[in-house]
């Protein structure tokens, strides 16, 4: 059971508690230890048939929960299976999200101090964010962001893993009079839709208050570039390709190049993919 638990899980069962423990660490231990339990004489009745325990567990609050009334640790902290993603898990929800990994993330030091292991004398991973995990966790987001924004709205739209329906000349107002275009501005919200889609699995409404506050850092951004300077040439310049391990491949076609920014708008896309990819819903699962 501890081992079907632990692999299942990403954590090992709760510890008995000793004479300091509180009373919501009791609570914890006997309601776990009372369901393993169950679990346990399941597993004989079946003729130790490990797919009903298996099945049990999956279905069974402890695995499912998705939210815990209270604010209790040593309630909460054992339910649901979310975890912080390891540098290989990091690595492989990049290349899914957005296309390509992260180079930096391929070499051991970077590793270590994002909180994975060297298989030498650190053998388990980080479990909890460190404040040097956390400067690697920004440092990836934004890194990621500016490369990913910029070469997604250099390539095709068919190819595009992020932007598909729009495209980096698409402003939310009339560049000449300054008023909204609705059109351009639902247009814009739909692709923020897309993007908490796609990077976080969660589904909203173009009038939803995450929707609106990335909208806001959007407007904000591109107000701030443009009241500054006519245009700018970009800090992550789309020439290449991006290999899936991150690395820069061969010369994408010239007239796909994306080098400058003229509208600001590509520095405002940037913006926003750097905050959704700082977000903690990006490296927990």
């Amino acid at each position: 059971m501890k081992i079907l638990y632990e692999g299942l899980f990403g954590q090992e069962l709760l510890q008995s508690p000793s004479d300091g423990s509180s009373d919501a660490e009791k609570e914890a231990f006997n309601t776990q230890r009372r369901w393993v339990n169950e679990l346990a004489a399941s597993l004989v009745e079946s003729g130790w048939n490990l797919k009903v325990v298996m099945k049990g567990m999956l279905m069974s609050p402890y695995y499912r929960a998705r939210a815990v009334e209270g604010t209790d640790s040593a309630i909460a902290g054992h339910v649901g299976v979310s975890h912080r993603l390891s540098p290989a898990e990091l690595q492989r929800k990049l290349i899914a999200t957005v296309g390509f990994s992260w180079d930096e993330l391929w070499v051991t030091d970077s590793q270590l101090m994002y909180g994975g292991i060297n298989s030498d004398d650190i053998t388990e991973e980080l479990r909890e964010p460190s404040g040097l995990a956390d400067a690697m966790h920004r440092r990836m987001a934004v890194e990621m962001g500016c490369r990913a924004t910029s070469y997604d709205f250099a390539l095709d739209r068919s190819e595009r893993m992020l932007f598909q329906g729009i495209d980096h000349t698409l402003l939310p107002f009339d560049p000449i009079t300054g008023e909204d275009v609705l059109e351009s501005v639902n247009a814009i919200k739909q692709a923020i839709v897309a993007l908490h889609w796609r990077l976080y699995g969660v589904e909203h409404d173009v009038t939803s208050d995450e929707v609106v506050e990335v909208y806001e850092l959007y407007r904000r951004v591109l107000a701030h570039y443009r009241d500054a300077s006519p245009g700018r040439f970009l800090s992550c310049r789309a020439t290449k390709k991006y290999n899936v391990d991150g690395s820069l491949g061969e010369l994408l076609p010239e007239e796909q190049w994306l080098e400058h920014d003229a509208s600001y708008s590509v520095q405002a896309w940037t913006a926003v993919m750097v905050y959704l990819l700082s977000d903690f819903r990006f490296i927990y699962e």
